[in-house]
Formats: structure tokens, sequence, C-alpha cells
């Protein structure tokens, strides 16, 4: 039994295999692709359709225009998709696209406070005012540092800070001898190492 069914499936195998291919032949103009040329110009004019970020995803271009239509504090967008759809891509295209019909923000700066340095001082600028204020910050710095040691190796700085030293040295000198004859007076004795004063009660039982 196995044998016989073995034989009539050969048999069938080999009658489907022996088929006229002549009434399936290809002309080589049926393997060229016909263009509809008007229809291509057609599109080319068309700069909705050139412009067309999401294809096929108009759920989407719909809910990032009513995201980016929202002009408050405290709204985000979240984008959400399987990787490497190219959803950065798409999304970043049409955000510029949709920023470049609105007014361009203003520019903030941090500072340093020196008086509180936990709280830095805000500055705003007209756009691009911030790239500007950089650049005219680091010509300052290095204006400063050019100028800086030629004013402290003039001779006229030189002479005048030779004079404030003179002048305060005198000053701290004849407040250290009044604060002594003070405590001499009052039985306190005044000790100074390296710079640093003591006061000692000289009271004697």
């Amino acid at each position: 039994m196995p044998i016989s069914v073995s034989l009539t499936l050969k048999k069938l195998r080999q009658k489907h295999m022996l088929v006229d291919t002549t009434h399936f032949a290809l002309a080589v103009d049926d393997l060229t692709p016909s263009l509809n040329r008007r229809a291509i110009n057609s599109a080319l004019k068309d700069d909705e359709a050139l412009n067309a970020t999401f294809i096929g995803q108009e759920r989407a271009r719909e809910a990032l225009t009513f995201g980016l239509g929202i002009d408050t504090k405290g709204y985000n967008l979240y984008v959400m998709g399987e990787p490497a759809t190219g959803r950065f891509t798409l999304v970043k295209d049409y955000i510029e696209r949709q920023v470049t019909q609105s007014r361009a923000p203003d520019d903030w700066c941090y500072i340093n406070n020196f008086d509180e340095e936990r709280e830095p001082v805000a500055l705003c600028f007209p756009p691009g005012g911030g790239k500007a204020f950089q650049k005219d910050m680091a010509s300052l710095i290095d204006d400063v540092l050019d100028s800086l040691p030629i004013a402290f190796d003039n001779p006229g700085y030189q002479r005048r800070r030779a004079s404030i030293l003179r002048e305060f040295d005198q000053k701290y000198q004849g407040a250290i001898e009044a604060v002594e004859r003070y405590a001499q007076a009052n039985d306190v004795a005044l000790y100074e190492e390296e710079g640093v004063y003591y006061f000692f009660s000289d009271y004697r039982w």
C-alpha cells in the first residue's frame, strides 16, 4: 500500500512539472514600468505634498499641532514609539518648521552674584543678545588680562601703592600703641605673636 501511494505522488509531480511556458512568456515592454509623467510633474509642484512630514501619521500630526499650539507654561510634548522608526527626526523637522512662524524667544543669561552665590542674577536679552553678551564678556576678560599687568607695573602705581602702605602702617602702629597704653593702665598685658595679639590679666594678689 505505501509503495503505490508513493508512485502515484511521483507521477502527479512529473505531470505538473511539464507545463507549457509559452503561455506565460512576457515581452520586454511588459517588464518596464510605465510612468505617468503628468502625475509626477503635478506632485513636484505641490508644496504641501513635498513638505509633508507625517506620511500616514495623521493622528500624530494633529496631536503635535495641538501641543505646539498651547502657548502656556507647564505643558510639554511626550513622543512614544518603536526604536528606529524616525520619530525623533520627524518631530524635530515638524517643530523646526512650526517655530519659523513664531516669534523667537528672549535669551536668558545667568551671571554670578557675588553678594549671594546661591542666587545668580538673571539677565534678559532680545533674541541673539545672549551670544553677543557672551562674546563681549570674553573680549572684556582678554582686555583686562592684558591691561592689569601693565597697570600694576606702572611706576606711578607703585609709588601710590607704597604711599598707601606707609600710611596704613602708621595708622596701624598708632592704634596698637593706644590699645597697649589702655591695657597697661588697666593692668592688662598685651602680647603679640606672628601678627596675633593676646591679652593677659596682669592682676597681682
